[in-house]
């Protein structure tokens, strides 16, 4: 089944991890219908075959149709090379018989659009990728990254002539501190993109949360850079298909860190921020942090979704409910995903479908 690009509201990038899977699935069946996420695919932890990745996807959005790419973030090492699941990822991105593992993957996934293989090597065959896609039948995505794609002038140039429209750009600044100085790349290939198909849709979308919290005082809020971005792009480019993505509220995968203890921390989502409620000091601090954010002007009473649900419960001691921090960042990024999805439909804001009750 194709994905009918008209219809992008918002576009999430997800990589296959716990929080967000869980925040995923959790979401009402009426979000889930409306978002098109575009997946990130890499082997499933220390699962030993790669269908544990695709079986997680298909718990967690349904019979949905998305999008599917390969995780760049994904790091081969000696402890996970041997592993089956590691090895036919590999595969995938083997450019022999024009990426033919990866488009006979994608082909044998029924929901799953492709993500066109942009490696460096791949930009030499950019109109015959467009062929072997369009020959599955659902479109496919051109996904350029800061940094990493090559020549992404070049590759917008020559995806615009494709013969079709069943096809997407997303532009991905990726994760930084100062998106904002990525803003100049998107606006060079934007323009390069709608003056030649204006028509097609421009996922405009990339990272910056907060990759450090000492700094905020209970309950300020950091700013979603990209939704700025986006909207000061839209007015610059009024004539182009924009379409808002995000990383939904997450950094790349994380390579491990320091020992010291982090302090709990719940992170409340709005339509333009996140409010940080990190607690320092006492006992049951997820407890403190859920109680300052229902006290708190950006507590959106009445919204029935899972995130919030946790954040009550939190409050009241009821299980399920916050203890760590996994299952923070999955209440977080649950809200979030609702809350920029509903961004341009406050009326379906508090309307889930869902009734959660003890």
């Amino acid at each position: 089944m194709s994905i009918d690009t008209g219809q992008l509201k918002y576009v999430p990038t997800i990589f296959l991890r716990s929080a967000e899977l869980a925040a995923l699935e959790e979401l009402p069946d009426g979000d889930k219908v409306d978002l098109h996420p575009v997946f990130q695919l890499r082997p499933w932890m220390s699962a030993h075959q790669l269908v544990a990745s695709t079986d997680k996807i298909s718990k967690t959005i349904g019979d949905q149709t998305y999008y599917l790419d390969l995780d760049p973030f994904f790091e081969v090492t000696p402890i996970n090379s041997k592993r089956q699941a590691t090895i036919d990822f590999q595969s995938l991105y083997s450019s022999e018989n024009l990426y033919d593992n990866w488009y006979k993957y994608i082909s044998e996934l029924p929901n799953a659009t492709p993500c066109l293989r942009l490696e460096s090597l791949a930009n030499r065959n950019i109109e015959d990728q467009v062929q072997k896609a369009t020959e599955i039948g659902r479109g496919f995505l051109a996904y350029i990254r800061y940094g990493i794609t090559r020549n992404p002038e070049e590759v917008v140039e020559r995806v615009c002539k494709t013969g079709h429209s069943d096809f997407a750009f997303v532009l991905d600044m990726l994760w930084s501190r100062h998106l904002e100085e990525r803003e100049e790349w998107l606006s060079k290939l934007i323009r390069l993109a709608s003056d030649a198909r204006p028509e097609i849709k421009i996922v405009v979308t990339g990272s910056s949360f907060p990759d450090s919290f000492t700094t905020y005082k209970v309950g300020a809020k950091a700013p979603i850079q990209e939704r700025q971005i986006y909207a000061r792009l839209k007015a610059r480019h009024n004539a182009a298909s924009l379409v808002y993505g995000d990383w939904a509220s997450t950094r790349p995968p994380s390579r491990g860190g320091g020992g010291a203890e982090i302090p709990p921390r719940i992170d409340y989502p709005t339509m333009d921020g996140w409010a940080i409620y990190r607690i320092v000091d006492g006992e049951d601090r997820f407890k403190i942090a859920a109680k300052r954010v229902v006290e708190s002007d950006d507590w959106a009473t009445h919204l029935p979704i899972w995130g919030t649900y946790l954040i009550e419960n939190t409050v009241k001691g009821t299980h399920p409910k916050i203890d760590n921090l996994k299952k923070a960042s999955a209440a977080r990024i649950n809200i979030h995903l609702h809350s920029q999805l509903r961004f341009d439909q406050p009326e379906l804001f508090l309307e889930t479908e869902d009734d959660y009750v003890d």
